[in-house]
């Protein structure tokens, strides 16, 4: 049986964790729907003034309830809003082990040919 997270059932929807409409927007929520209006319009569903109009909506949007209407009634997936999760730095001692592992292991492969020959 595999205890991996990446077969476990339910690790998709814990990842697709959908924040509140009240919740603050930030920078990179707007700068997410002004790219997808951007896509939208380029695939032809926004003509240029309502894309003007949707565009002077998100960059002034509070909220993420805000940016949500403005893409709601657009095809295909909402840009991914709210807080992210923290990326985990990689540890030091790990980081050595791969320094050292570029060299060691063909090293050692060349040492126990050049014995067995």
């Amino acid at each position: 049986m595999c205890h991996s997270r990446r077969h476990h059932p339910h690790h998709r929807e814990r990842r697709s964790r959908t924040w509140p409409d009240e919740t603050r927007a930030a920078d990179s929520d707007r700068d997410a729907t002004v790219d997808a209006l951007r896509d939208h319009a380029a695939a032809g569903r926004l003509e240029a003034d309502e894309l003007d109009e949707r565009l002077e909506t998100a960059l002034g949007a509070r909220t993420l309830g805000e940016l949500r209407a403005l893409v709601a009634d657009l095809p295909g997936a909402s840009p991914l809003f709210g807080p992210r999760p923290a990326r985990r730095e990689r540890s030091h001692a790990r980081g050595m082990i791969y320094a050292t592992a570029w060299w060691a292991v063909p090293l050692g492969v060349w040492g126990a040919l050049s014995v067995v020959h």
